[in-house]
Parts: structure tokens; sequence; C-alpha cells
């Protein structure tokens, strides 16, 4: 137990005598956002994800896709796209992915000629 006491503590995890695992430190998860026009949604699911991190897991995993949906609504609204505001995750992420240039349709072919960076944006 101690080797594995001394190897969380070193990855910045404690571990207490009835073997529950938690953060010494728990990660920043605020970066600037000084640039967007309206970030409160953004710092509304970070602070959620931070609360909830060590005590309700689930929670912060809920609060991770809420941060998914408003962070790509938030890039919508800086690119002046509109936005049904009940689309569904899938298809924000493909607004957001087609805007940015980011999607599969937009990626040119590799160095070598394959097609390994459109396999990626597709995820498969």
């Amino acid at each position: 137990m101690d080797d594995i006491r001394v190897r969380l503590e070193r990855d910045g995890f404690a571990l207490d005598k009835e073997g529950r695992i938690s953060w010494s430190n728990p990660p920043v998860l605020v970066r600037d956002l000084s640039t967007l026009s309206d970030a409160s949604v953004i710092t509304i699911e970070l602070e959620r994800i931070r609360r909830d991190l060590t005590t309700d897991p689930h929670g912060a995993i809920g609060a991770a896709k809420q941060l998914i949906e408003a962070t790509a609504k938030t890039a919508l609204d800086e690119l002046k796209i509109e936005v049904d505001k009940n689309a569904a995750l899938p298809a924000l992420i493909s607004t957001v992915q087609k805007a940015l240039k980011l999607d599969a349709g937009s990626a040119p072919d590799g160095p070598d000629g394959s097609k390994a960076v459109k396999k990626i944006l597709r995820g498969r």
C-alpha cells in the first residue's frame, strides 16, 4: 500500500486509510476566456465540474457534457452563426466543426496522399 500511496501522491492524489483516492490539489479548470463576448455558461459548467469532481463524479460527467454543449454554442455565437436553441449535441458539434473547417469534408488528404486525417476527424 505504501508503494501505491507514493505513486498516487506523485501524481497529485491522496489515499486515505479506508482506501479512498482523492485529489491533493484539484486541477485548475478555468483558463483565460476574456476574449469571448460571453463566457458565463462555460465558466458555470467549469465550476460545476470542479465542485463535483471529488464528491459527485456522476455530476461532474454530466457537467462535462454540458460544458461541451456550452462551448459549441459559444463558438457558434462568436462566429455569428445562428443555431437552434434546442439542437442536439451531435448537430452542434457538427456545425462547429464545419464552421471551423475541422470536419472530414474540409480536410485535405494527408501529405503522403493518404486519407488518415479524414479518418481521424470522422472518429474512425
